[in-house]
């Protein structure tokens, strides 16, 4: 049985208490997408892909040498390639996510005059656990005679009173910032801000609160009647997997009493407060607040709000999601899966302000991107030969031959001269995908792939740069 990647743990579209359901996870699977988004850039020397003679397709052989290959071909039916003329390099440095970096964050984020606390829910205080117990006395008073749930609730009542005793009256000071959660206040609510750790890679910034207190429901009395579970999403996402009704809601109007120019404004002040100067919007949506049963069946769906995307850029072009090989053949020999992100930033806005956000701020830029010239196809091609041999030669795979079917032009990630130090270089990405549809979404999924920098052809070795970034994760059986 072929061995299964565990992933890192990585919030991607939604904050709170409610997971999309939606977002296929399965095997590591998704849409791969690693085209950058040039077309804001400068086109008066022509195009890359007249400058340096690309083929719209393309259908040969590339010599196998020492990798232990019996046949590597390359047929791909539409080349692509950015709307551009000019690429870049830029250089960057690891950002430090401990100690002061961590309290930088945090008193950017909270109120100062208020305390920063260390936080642990498995470890909650007398006035948490207070709360606790109210809501399930309320919650005991309107279930009537039904028995068997009244006495689940009481043997949880109990359990919650023996931890009352122990409870402390407060959580512990931040201190030197080595925990991995923090509470915190913003305006009149608390929030709670987790870090990165081994093995999740993001920031998040969500309510204490639940999501069902702090927004209920329309038309019920307190917000939970007949609702299992409840929160928030981008719109955008909800019609992208195919949510119930998502794409009759753009028709709603837009509850947040900020308009969308206002709510942006609000979003890229809090980007400055964690230091992600380097990024640019990619998106924005409205926010969808959803309303389940226990059987995840809609109740309601309000939209208030508005949920931006921002992205790391390369001057005008855009970097993408970064690039995946969960499930790259070679790499699973290898026991790894690479993973190299690019930095983004989502973020929630409502008439409170910021109410949620996840991000990831792994590199901070050293300079001015550089204008870069890369090779011609032809001579791509050429080193080609030598370096993708040389490549499966150090990571074998298990198939005795390769047969490409996916080329694109756009940015990757290299180790740059000393620990900590990295370049972002053009880079020709050669797959293998597999393409297939799951609930009237297609994904692809990557099973052979070889990364060549743009500039000399040599091979980019993606497993050393997910390990230096931190973000490769392993496999089990």
């Amino acid at each position: 049985m072929r061995k299964q990647i565990r992933r890192r743990g990585t919030a991607w579209l939604m904050f709170g208490t409610m997971m999309m359901a939606a977002v296929f996870t399965g095997c590591g699977k998704k849409d791969i997408d690693y085209d950058i988004d040039g077309s804001g850039g400068k086109k008066d020397s022509g195009s890359i892909q007249d400058k340096y003679d690309i083929p719209k397709s393309y259908d040969d052989s590339i010599a196998v040498g020492d990798s232990g290959l019996s046949e590597i071909t390359l047929k791909v039916d539409e080349i692509s390639v950015p709307d551009t003329s000019i690429m870049y390099t830029e250089k960057l440095t690891k950002n430090d996510t401990a100690g002061e970096a961590l309290k930088k964050i945090a008193e950017a984020i909270f109120d100062k005059s208020k305390e920063i606390y260390a936080y642990d829910e498995n470890n909650q205080t007398k006035a948490d656990i207070e709360e606790q117990i109210a809501s399930y006395e309320q919650l005991k008073k309107e279930l009537g005679t039904d028995a068997e749930r009244i006495k689940e609730i009481n043997d949880t009542l109990t359990e919650l009173q023996d931890e009352l005793e122990k409870a402390p009256e407060d959580y512990p000071a931040a201190g030197d910032y080595s925990a991995t959660k923090y509470l915190g206040t913003c305006g009149q609510y608390e929030f709670v801000l987790r870090t990165p750790d081994d093995m999740i890679l993001s920031y998040d910034l969500s309510l204490k609160e639940d999501a069902m207190v702090y927004r209920p429901a329309d038309g019920t009395e307190d917000g939970t009647e007949m609702i299992d579970h409840g929160g928030y999403v981008s719109l955008n996402d909800s019609i992208k997997y195919g949510s119930e009704g998502a794409e009759e809601a753009l028709n709603d109007k837009n509850q947040c009493k900020y308009s969308e120019e206002e709510a942006l404004e609000i979003a890229e002040e809090f980007l400055k407060k964690i230091d992600c100067n380097d990024m640019t919007l990619g998106e924005s949506s409205a926010l969808a607040w959803t309303y389940d049963d226990a059987l995840s069946t809609l109740i309601e769906r309000d939209i208030d709000g508005y949920y931006f995307t921002f992205n790391r850029m390369i001057k005008d072009q855009s970097l993408g999601e970064g690039l995946q090989a969960l499930n790259v053949d070679n790499m699973v020999q290898q026991e790894a899966g690479v993973d190299i992100p690019t930095d983004y930033c989502k973020i929630a806005v409502d008439d409170n302000g910021v109410i949620g956000a996840v991000w990831t701020n792994n590199l901070s830029v050293e300079g001015e991107a550089e204008e870069t010239e890369l090779l011609s196809f032809k001579e791509l091609m050429k080193r080609a030969d030598s370096s993708v041999s040389e490549y499966y030669a150090k990571y074998n795979t298990q198939y005795k031959s390769i047969e490409f079917n996916r080329m694109q032009l756009t940015y990757c990630l290299k180790p740059g001269a000393q620990d900590g130090e990295f370049e972002y270089v053009p880079a020709w990405i050669i797959s293998q995908v597999e393409v297939y549809e799951f609930d009237e979404v297609t994904y692809e999924d990557p099973q052979q792939m070889v990364v060549l920098d743009a500039t000399d052809g040599s091979y980019i070795d993606i497993l050393e740069v997910s390990k230096a970034l931190g973000t490769c994760s392993v496999i089990q059986d």
